[in-house]
């Protein structure tokens, strides 16, 4: 609630004060001055009408709040100077135009807001500078942000379980991730085409890494401060297909104990990376897992490590070499017919030994 109102707004009653650069809009017929800089929603209005403040080019910050259940269409088309929207509840679905806000540099979320909608700022091309997410925060919807180009930071606080298909899809700004360890799973394309994004901090808890999720991330490099080297946490059971498809600067990539498959095309194209690390409670790994990769030069299998090794999983490099750092993986270990090397025989175990 507003503590004061503004000295100077046009109501539906049709009043006319004095000017001021805070306006307090009431809804329905209120018309609206096209000079006014800040606009606060009153608590009673729940429905902002189509084009309500349409062209205005002075507008520069406008204040929401949580009663609010309908944003129009157009409500704030080609407001040219709108940089700063401030709310405690997202808006979601349908009813909101979050499109129009293409001008907006600046969201502010308040503590306590738990979910931001499916998406509620999708194609806010001007949204940028560090995003601070509320500690409150528990999901964040499919398209959420999905195309906001100059986004270039987000914060992610322990405490969030969910973030939703393309949530962050084409943000081309964005260059570095940590995710919580509440965060189970990464949803279809949630960060794919991020072009800028170098570095992804995991942590403990994750499990799943759907489809694409990180596709299409060309300056992708590390998941820590050592360049060059990616690693997961021992808690990721499965990557799905496409999953790092085109990670551009992957070197090393170290899949640790835990993770049991990887699929189709996952590591495709990924042109850099030269040395993979296979755990040995791998299970499966999709047909082209590693297509194109022409680097490729080296794959370290650990532990007794049971799997059918094709060569279409490996279509790289021909002089990639594998290396079983356990002679008894070696032994179980079955390469099929058609692989780049010759399987290992007992007798040049036994040699070795």
């Amino acid at each position: 609630m507003i503590s004061a109102r503004p000295n100077k707004k046009k109501r539906s009653e049709g009043i006319d004060n004095t000017l001021s650069t805070v306006f307090e809009y009431f809804g329905g017929d209120q018309i609206v001055p096209n000079d006014i800089e800040e606009v606060h929603i009153n608590p009673k209005v729940t429905i902002i009408k189509d084009g309500a403040f349409s062209g205005n080019k002075s507008l520069k910050k406008i204040v929401l709040h949580e009663h609010l259940r309908k944003i129009g269409k157009s409500a704030f088309l080609n407001c040219a100077s709108l940089e700063v929207v401030t709310l405690s509840t997202p808006p979601t679905g349908d009813e909101y135009d979050f499109d129009s806000m293409f001008g907006v540099k600046r969201i502010i979320f308040n503590e306590g807001l738990q979910e931001i909608g499916a998406e509620a700022f999708s194609g806010c091309v001007s949204l940028q500078n560090k995003m601070i997410l509320p500690l409150s925060i528990t999901a964040i919807g499919d398209r959420a942000f999905r195309c906001c180009y100059e986004l270039r930071a987000v914060t992610l606080n322990e405490g969030l379980q969910k973030i939703g298909e393309d949530a962050f899809y084409y943000c081309e700004e964005l260059d570095k991730l940590i995710l919580p360890s509440t965060l189970t799973k990464i949803s279809k394309r949630a960060f794919s085409n991020c072009d800028s994004l170098r570095c992804i901090e995991f942590s403990d808890g994750l499990e799943v890494i759907e489809e694409s999720a990180f596709s299409g991330c060309r300056s992708l490099m590390r998941s820590g401060p050592t360049n060059d080297l990616f690693t997961l946490p021992s808690t990721v059971k499965r990557i799905d297909s496409f999953a790092f498809a085109s990670g551009g600067y992957l070197g090393e990539v170290v899949l640790n104990e835990g993770l049991r498959s990887i699929g189709f095309c996952a590591f495709t194209l990924c042109h850099r990376l030269y040395n993979v690390t296979l755990p040995s409670t791998l299970v499966d790994i999709g047909v082209d897992a590693f297509e194109g990769c022409h680097s490729l030069r080296k794959m370290t299998l650990l532990g007794n490590l049971d799997l059918k090794i094709d060569r279409r999983i490996f279509d790289c490099h021909q002089s990639l070499r594998f290396e079983y750092p356990d002679i008894s993986s070696r032994l179980e270990t079955v390469i099929q017919t058609d692989t780049i090397n010759s399987p290992p025989n007992t007798s040049s175990v036994k040699e070795e030994e």
